[in-house]
């Protein structure tokens, strides 16, 4: 195989994170405008268990997508060619 010629593996690993990235900050900003939405409709007088469950568990899933964005980003580090 020619030196200078693209490993194909890390190509479509780096196209990975690339879309692993863009879906996770996708998911991110619709998870915010949900409970930002569920808020407001806590405030207008709509309170009750299956809201304050329905708000733990998308805060749980915005805490994991942030971890998982962080980490794909930290990975993209380590397989920049600019980081030695």
């Amino acid at each position: 195989m020619n030196s200078n010629a693209k490993d194909p593996d890390a190509l479509s690993a780096e196209d990975l994170i690339v879309s692993g990235k863009t879906q996770l900050s996708n998911e991110i900003k619709i998870l915010e405008n949900w409970l930002r939405d569920i808020k407001q409709s806590q405030c207008s007088g709509i309170n009750d268990i299956d809201i304050a469950a329905t708000c733990k568990s998308y805060e749980d899933m915005l805490r994991s997508r942030r971890e998982m964005l962080s980490t794909l980003s930290k990975q993209a580090l380590k397989k920049s060619p600019l980081v030695q």
